[in-house]
């Protein structure tokens, strides 16, 4: 990333977005359910679109289970398409993934940027 993240500012992404390749370096969040997890800290995530992501240094995190939705919070790993851990959280087992991929859409279009981009976040902090 080639300028700097502002503190609690960082995209929201899918396995698609990851796909692009251009986001190494940068925190980002992820949406999905962990497939599997190799005991390593390595973990096997189907993004909220449905696609895979490789999710690396989960040491100390217990594998959540395979019907639980999760939100990963990681960095971009220079590969581009995985995820260096930092924190997760459960968000259940009813959460809606197609809404998720719907919202993700508006965010990134850039008729939206003025309500979801981060200047338009920064201007809402007090």
């Amino acid at each position: 990333m080639s300028a700097q993240q502002e503190d609690g500012c960082w995209p929201r992404v899918t396995a698609a977005s990851l796909a692009s390749g251009n986001l190494a370096g940068t925190i980002v969040s992820l949406v999905g359910k962990v497939q599997s997890a190799d005991g390593a800290g390595r973990w096997r995530v189907q993004s909220a679109d449905g696609g895979t992501v490789s999710v690396e240094n989960a040491h100390d995190e217990p594998a959540p289970p395979p019907t639980s939705i999760v939100e990963i919070m990681g960095c971009v790993k220079d590969d581009g398409r995985s995820l260096d851990f930092f924190v997760s959280r459960n968000l259940g087992d009813d959460f809606d993934e197609a809404t998720y991929c719907e919202m993700i859409a508006l965010q990134a279009d850039p008729k939206y940027q003025e309500m979801f981009g981060v200047a338009a976040a920064m201007a809402r902090i007090p």
